[in-house]
């Protein structure tokens, strides 16, 4: 089984200690799967590249940034999200995200709307993973 993992937070080069649950549920789930790919959808920031791909101890992340805060009000918040999500999937990685076989979004919040929009569009299912 091939799983596309969305996450908000997952440790990066630049922030290596973030994200520390989210990325032990992705070596637990690499453990099951044939195949894992996580998908870290961050704020973008000066100096920030909006795309990167890299490996965190074996585990191979594609990091998409976006201007995205969460002080801009709900409104905007949500026009916000709407762009992003069209941005991601229609970019070029809209052939990869096809091979997978499930969506793990961990969150309802942004990364479960990008994985819910992300399971509509491919036809494939989508497990939110709502801790809290």
């Amino acid at each position: 089984m091939k799983v596309l993992f969305i996450a908000n937070a997952f440790p990066s080069p630049d922030l290596p200690n973030k994200g520390a649950f989210n990325y032990r549920g992705a070596k637990q789930i690499r453990a099951l799967a044939d195949n894992l790919q996580v998908l870290h959808l961050r704020a973008w920031r000066p100096g920030r590249p909006v795309w990167q791909s890299y490996n965190m101890d074996g585990i191979p992340v594609w990091a998409f940034s976006f201007p995205f805060y969460d002080l801009l009000g709900d409104t905007i918040t949500g026009l916000v999200t709407g762009v992003y999500k069209n941005a991601l999937f229609f970019s070029y990685l809209k052939e990869r995200i096809k091979a997978f076989d499930v969506i793990h979004s961990v969150g309802l919040g942004f990364s479960g709307i990008v994985g819910a929009f992300v399971s509509e569009k491919t036809g494939k299912p989508h497990i939110a993973q709502c801790i809290g």
